[in-house]
């Protein structure tokens, strides 16, 4: 059997639609802020709804790791994904009685929900790819929420300024729901060879271990680069009178699919650590074209440039994440990967949800722009001190 029948399958398949319903569904994040103001909620209420889902997140992805490595992937991704439709209903319900103590306890279930799809989602398609492949794995499953985003928070603002915010929570359900109808339908072989029993406590151990600082550092900075734009965009451009900023996503997906479906293999082909520099450097300039925003068109060429860089950075560094991995820990090194993402949202959330309280919303994009150029140092650091590296990821 050649190596593209081992990755482009049917389990590629249902993977690739399931996520692209449910990135249907997140995508819409980017709403959440409107709705939160819409609640009578300030600036630094938005930080804190929006950062109440990742510190959720985080604070479960040493159990949600644990959960992938004993009983599989599936059963987290019907979690998951259950959890990412359901709240939005909860939302709608809740909708005549504010922010109330219940909205938060709906937003905390939410964020286990990202969490679960999240990590399971991407130890899914590092797991079924040909070892040579496992950077273009990981990016074409993820290809589908780059399709997503060329559709999801355009349909979501359209719904929204149509017909309100019942309409929007409505639509995000239905997309999530059938998500979950998709992923009901994946068969994955058990695991082969003999295993250890993964515990919590070997888990954590892996937040310590040498060769997976870097790149926790680096999915952490990807992240504050990615929540910016996701947290603080709509009401930056409400706030400029910038119309249809969801064309930024639009941007974003379209340029996010063309250098991604070009580059898939580039990762596998030139080392991973050499990717992240260029593509890096390019989210630091599509965060700062966003602080230089006042017309639709600029906010479209920031997501241009964004989207870019997400297509060639994110693949790489959970690439990378899954190579230096225990087997037996594969999926909780992943979710520690993608728990480390959401302390940067976190970081993104509260800190930047405090500053733009006292400076405005403008603020952020400059701190975000400095985080990516900060990442691609320490991608360009690693790679001159350690070149073997490279090409041992490369292989890897």
């Amino acid at each position: 059997m050649s190596s593209r029948s081992e990755l482009y399958n049917g389990t590629f398949a249902l993977g690739f639609a399931y996520n692209f319903f449910m990135a249907l569904n997140f995508t819409n994040n980017a709403i959440y802020p409107l709705y939160v103001k819409e609640m009578g909620g300030s600036a630094e209420t938005v930080g804190w709804f929006m950062g109440m889902a990742a510190l959720s997140a985080v604070i479960s992805r040493p159990l949600i790791g644990l959960m992938i490595d004993r009983i599989g992937v599936k059963p987290v991704l019907l979690l998951g994904s259950l959890l990412i439709t359901l709240p939005s209903l909860g939302y709608w319900a809740l909708l005549d009685q504010g922010l109330n103590e219940w909205v938060w306890v709906i937003r905390l279930l939410h964020g286990f929900g990202f969490g679960a799809h999240f990590s399971a989602f991407f130890t899914l398609a590092a797991q079924v790819a040909p070892t040579n492949r496992r950077n273009e794995a990981i990016a074409m499953f993820g290809f589908s929420g780059l399709m997503a985003n060329i559709v999801g928070p355009f349909a979501g603002e359209t719904v929204y300024d149509t017909y309100g915010l019942p309409a929007f929570f409505l639509l995000v359900t239905i997309f999530g729901l059938v998500g979950v109808l998709v992923i009901a339908f994946l068969k994955l072989k058990p695991a082969e060879g003999p295993r250890s029993t993964p515990t919590l406590r070997g888990a954590l151990t892996l937040l310590r271990a040498r060769n997976l600082i870097l790149v926790y550092l680096l999915g952490l900075l990807l992240s504050i680069c990615f929540s910016s734009g996701q947290f603080f965009l709509a009401p930056l451009a409400r706030d400029r009178g910038i119309a249809s900023f969801g064309l930024y996503f639009t941007g974003y997906a379209i340029a996010g699919m063309t250098v991604r479906f070009i580059g898939r293999k580039w990762g596998d082909r030139f080392g991973v650590r050499r990717i992240m520099i260029p593509a890096f450097v390019l989210y630091g300039s599509g965060m700062a074209t966003i602080f230089f925003s006042y017309s639709t068109l600029m906010l479209f060429m920031a997501g241009l440039l964004s989207g870019s860089a997400h297509a060639l950075a994110f693949p790489a560094v959970n690439a990378l994440g899954y190579s230096r991995a225990p087997r037996e820990y594969s999926g909780s090194v992943i979710a520690l990967l993608t728990g480390m993402m959401d302390v940067g949202s976190v970081i993104a959330a509260f800190g930047f949800g405090q500053l733009a309280e006292v400076y405005g919303y403008t603020i952020i994009f400059p701190i975000a722009a400095i985080a990516g150029l900060t990442a691609s140092g320490l991608s360009l650091i690693s790679v001159l001190r350690n070149p073997e590296l490279v090409q041992t990821a490369a292989k890897s």
